[in-house]
């Protein structure tokens, strides 16, 4: 049976979006990058573990082999 990943969503951001909208964007940006990374590492990780390759990885990321290699190797 597959399994299937679930990401949950709470961001606790506040302020006065209607006159500094593009503080809300600045703020949103650093939750959603953080947020990416953090389920992108791990499934990376998975994806070792399973024994992809580092090409596979990249290809999947739309990065090269050496690339994906360059920001995930430490975790391993």
């Amino acid at each position: 049976m597959a399994s299937k990943f679930r990401i949950e969503v709470g961001l606790d951001i506040k302020g006065d979006w209607e006159d500094r909208p593009i503080d809300f964007l600045r703020e949103l940006t650093k939750c959603t990058t953080t947020l990416v990374d953090a389920h992108e590492r791990r499934a990376v990780g998975l994806a070792r573990a399973k024994g992809c390759t580092w090409e596979e990885i990249g290809l999947a990321l739309g990065v090269s082999r050496q690339a994906a290699w360059g920001k995930f190797a430490s975790d391993e």
